[in-house]
């Protein structure tokens, strides 16, 4: 629902400039392919949506929910025919812009990315109209790309809706530096097929709308009744934008998963904000009595990234939230699991860290190094921790002063008088190349 909901958002400054005696109708069947990826399971889920405007209304419908935007008085209807319920919302005045910012937003604390827009060398003939194959993708994620078709006939600057394709492709693209979205705002034509692939979930999904009927047929009026017996939700809360899973197929939250969900986001803001005066509060809010937690850090039981209690869980937030870096935790790749009264989630995670706001990590190495003639080592094996240290240190600074480190978390959750409450946390740093670490016959926890 909430990508429909930016798609008529988006539709409505747009369709506005419409004349009285324009109309446009359009067919789409969708069809959803969702792949595990650990596994050869392959759920298939297919759909329509009907796109229907003309100078004063805009309706897309499908076998959910219609969503109803009239351009006149510039407000949004939603008809969730699942549930038999509707909610009205006034809309803003730019929405597109809105929603863009939003999107920037998003990755403000990450570098954008020039994005490739190509044309896929062909031309295909759908509904009996040429249409011009254009590819969009991010390199920073080749796991999402998306082609599409747009034709010309009949010229969208005659229907108002010129404008269109460009806006709703670059707000699903919005990593894309301004150079990249400025070029796919400038898209022209109606698109009459795309495809889209994306990973989320552990899932990689595959979603292709393909037109099969476009004509000027005026909208029926009965578009625009509400059906008789929905009852009206005066708001629309956090936890009904956040009920729906990105990506299909379409599966609701449930309660608990909803819950356990919200515990996880509160982490995460947490984590973003670092705002130490907070700290006892949220560990309180948040962790088990008996939170167990291990780092990235600590190769033993029991030592400081390695232990249990609220006490040593406040103990390493603080010292991470003053010196390691900027966490976040990922909701596009995150998988929750609830059995009864337990709970778990797999999250993909960054750490971040300016290379040029202190110089830590080299001030470390020399510590260490001079940590090395203490060793009962030979000296040959000195030189050589010596060479290892300080090279591996140099090579990262420089490929660049800034540190972005992939990470994967777990969180596992246990549900205690009505509250869930995590109580283990593990974060680990993926392994690369050869080992750096291993373990030596003269080594003991």
């Amino acid at each position: 629902m909430r990508t429909t909901i930016i798609v008529a958002a988006a539709c409505a400054c747009i369709c506005s400039r419409a004349t009285a005696q324009e109309a446009l109708y359009v067919r789409y069947e969708i069809m959803t392919t969702t792949a595990a990826r650990f596994s050869e399971d392959i759920h298939t889920v297919t759909g329509y949506e009907e796109l229907h405007i003309d100078s004063q209304h805009l309706v897309l419908l499908n076998d959910r929910a219609r969503y109803h935007v009239d351009l006149v008085s510039g407000r949004l209807v939603v008809a969730d025919r699942e549930h038999g319920t509707f909610f009205q919302t006034p809309l803003p005045f730019d929405p597109s812009s809105i929603l863009n910012a939003v999107s920037a937003l998003r990755y403000a604390n990450e570098d954008r990315v020039v994005c490739g827009l190509t044309s896929g060398g062909e031309t295909t003939p759908i509904l009996g109209r040429d249409a011009e194959r254009l590819d969009v993708g991010d390199p920073a994620n080749p796991s999402r790309h998306a082609s599409l078709w747009l034709t010309k006939d009949p010229p969208l600057g005659q229907t108002g809706l010129s404008e269109l394709p460009g806006t709703l492709w670059s707000l699903l693209f919005a990593r894309c530096d301004e150079n990249s979205l400025s070029r796919l705002r400038r898209l022209e034509g109606l698109p009459l097929k795309s495809t889209m692939t994306y990973s989320t979930d552990a899932h990689a999904v595959t979603v292709e709308r393909t037109a099969t009927e476009l004509s000027s047929e005026a909208l029926r009026p009965s578009l625009l009744e509400l059906p008789a017996g929905f009852s009206e939700k005066s708001t629309i809360t956090y936890a009904d934008l956040t009920a729906a899973r990105a990506g299909p197929p379409p599966i609701r939250y449930s309660d608990d998963e909803a819950a356990v969900f919200s515990v996880i986001e509160r982490l995460r803001e947490g984590c973003v904000t670092r705002d130490t005066s907070r700290l006892d509060a949220w560990v309180d809010e948040l962790l088990a009595d008996d939170v167990y937690i291990v780092g990235t850090d600590s190769r033993w039981p029991d030592t400081w990234e390695w232990r249990g209690g609220k006490n040593a869980a406040r103990q390493m937030f603080a010292r991470d939230w003053l010196y390691w870096g900027d966490v976040r935790i990922y909701d596009e790749e995150m998988h929750v699991d609830v059995e009864g009264n337990s709970a778990w989630v797999i999250a993909y995670a960054t750490v971040t860290r300016r290379g040029s706001d202190d110089d830590r990590s080299r001030q470390g190495a020399v510590s260490r190094i001079a940590g090395y003639t203490a060793e009962d080592w030979t000296s040959r094996r000195k030189l050589y921790e010596v060479i290892a240290d300080a090279s591996q240190v140099l090579a990262q600074y420089e490929r660049g002063e800034d540190f972005v480190t992939p990470m994967r978390t777990q969180f596992d959750l246990v549900k205690k008088d009505g509250r869930w409450l995590i109580k283990v946390i593990h974060w680990s740093h993926p392994a690369y190349g050869f080992r750096s670490w291993r373990l030596l016959n003269t080594d003991e926890p």
